[in-house]
């Protein structure tokens, strides 16, 4: 009988240190859709820093076909630096007196004191009418629009801490200092989100992408995916953006506007340069762009 209870007591020993390894594993297996998600291999990675606390990568990675991809990554310490919505003219308006691209919105707001560092393109907006966007957008706590049911966003409080969330229409602007709209949240709290590959082509179409997110430890990752260029870069899914922030570290991920309006951009030397390779003959005028600046 002894021996009995000291066997089943051994097995319940191994039982626990194995459920202590297994049952902490994710209850999810992420797994892309290699019909429209082919599988990337590193084949280059350079990096500068910027400016303190701002470290800018290009990573370039081939397909099995030898197809090129070449990610833009900007990472963000929010304890050096400061998140600052640029619009037109650098104002408030719903809707813009004047459209203008990231490169104008980064001069303008150096031109009103800003210490600009670098930028990239933002929210989705109304094109075809009158350019107003089409999520929430705050700029320096005023609220500009509270956005369409539904649209996901990213925010920025005044001690830089972020959050994303799921509806603009229900987040507590008060808290906010900076705020975007999204189309999607690629990641939340730290598991990629499914995207439907097959009922949407926005989702599973390689375009240029523009995305960002958050860490767990704060830093902040604001990144494009360079497209719609056989030989310099071929754009990528709303699961393959997925998976690069994953692979970046992001506790939380969304996806900006992409296409022609995918832009980065940043300072040198008095001077906004873009830095990616646009998908267009030129930059696109867009209603907002998230812009690094110092305090």
């Amino acid at each position: 009988m002894r021996k009995s209870l000291r066997i089943l007591a051994l097995v319940m020993t191994i039982l626990s240190v194995v459920c202590l390894f297994s049952c902490n594993e994710p209850e999810y297996e992420y797994k892309v859709d290699e019909q429209y998600t082919p599988k990337w291999n590193l084949v280059d990675e350079k990096s500068e820093t910027v400016a303190d606390g701002v470290e800018y990568t290009i990573y370039k990675y081939e397909d099995k076909d030898k197809k090129p991809y070449v990610v833009h990554v900007l990472e963000v310490d929010p304890k050096k630096n400061a998140f600052y919505m640029g619009t037109s003219k650098d104002g408030h308006e719903f809707i813009p007196t004047e459209e203008q691209d990231v490169v104008q919105h980064m001069e303008e707001a150096a031109n009103n004191g800003k210490d600009v560092v670098a930028g990239i393109n933002a929210d989705f907006f109304y094109i075809d009418t009158d350019y107003h966007p089409r999520g929430l957008a705050i700029k320096e706590g005023l609220v500009i629009s509270r956005g369409e049911d539904g649209r996901p966003y990213m925010a920025f409080k005044d001690n830089g801490e972020v959050e994303i969330g799921k509806d603009g229409t229900k987040a507590d602007v008060n808290k906010f200092r900076t705020a975007l709209g999204a189309s999607h949240i690629l990641v939340y709290e730290g598991i990629p989100q499914s995207f439907n590959m097959k009922n949407s082509s926005l989702a599973r179409t390689n375009h240029p992408r523009t995305i960002a997110g958050v860490k767990k430890d704060g830093t902040v990752i604001m990144a494009v995916i360079d497209g719609r260029q056989e030989d310099v870069s071929n754009g990528a899914s709303l699961e393959k953006c997925a998976q690069v922030m994953m692979d970046l570290g992001a506790e939380y991920a969304v996806n900006f506007d992409g296409g022609g309006s995918t832009t980065l951009v940043i300072e040198r030397d008095g001077k906004c340069e873009t830095a990616n390779t646009l998908s267009g003959s030129s930059l696109r005028k867009v209603y907002n762009s998230l812009v690094v600046i110092k305090e």
